[in-house]
């Protein structure tokens, strides 16, 4: 099956929102996607960029039953942002990679972790960070095979966040 690794485009939003809706889906989360192609298109394609995007996409047979045509269709994504490290200097951070089920194995994730590393590699990044839920051991499998390290594991350390309204009634209370 032939695929192609590119850069998000604005065009590109509405699949990607649907992409994250199925990754959602399958996380069992459902319920927390806030997500939006109008965000998406603003946080991705505006003045300020908060996060750089690659898509794959594939010719696929059109979803009509009297055609023999196909088009192209997005069946994968990843979106990384650059981070900062006191002891490094430059990184990224993986957000997110989703490959559709039907075209998993195929070599898309492979493709798509290669591209972004390629990009960390030019603008001179000292490592990646990504996080897998631990219930998900073929996404954590598969990432091992790619000779990623679980830091957990190795180092002890552990990922802590705010939500928004956890930030608001800090700064209110502090």
């Amino acid at each position: 099956m032939a695929f192609r690794v590119r850069e998000a485009r604005p065009q590109d939003c509405g699949d990607i929102v649907r992409l994250i809706k199925e990754l959602a889906s399958y996380e069992k989360s459902t319920d927390q996607v806030h997500m939006t192609e109008h965000v998406l298109k603003r946080d991705g394609f505006g003045d300020e960029k908060f996060y750089h995007c690659f898509v794959a996409d594939a010719e696929v047979p059109l979803e009509t039953d009297d055609s023999d045509d196909n088009h192209l269709k997005v069946i994968a994504y990843a979106l990384f942002f650059y981070a900062y490290s006191t002891w490094d200097g430059r990184m990224m951070y993986l957000e997110d990679i989703y490959v559709t089920p039907e075209f998993r194995g195929k070599g898309i994730g492979t493709a798509l972790i290669k591209r972004i590393l390629e990009v960390g590699l030019e603008k001179e990044c000292q490592r990646i960070h990504l996080a897998v839920l631990d219930w998900n051991t073929s996404a954590a499998e598969f990432y091992k095979s790619k000779g990623f390290q679980d830091i957990t594991e190795r180092d002890g350390w552990h990922a802590l966040q705010l939500n928004r309204e956890k930030m608001e009634d800090f700064v209110k209370n502090h």
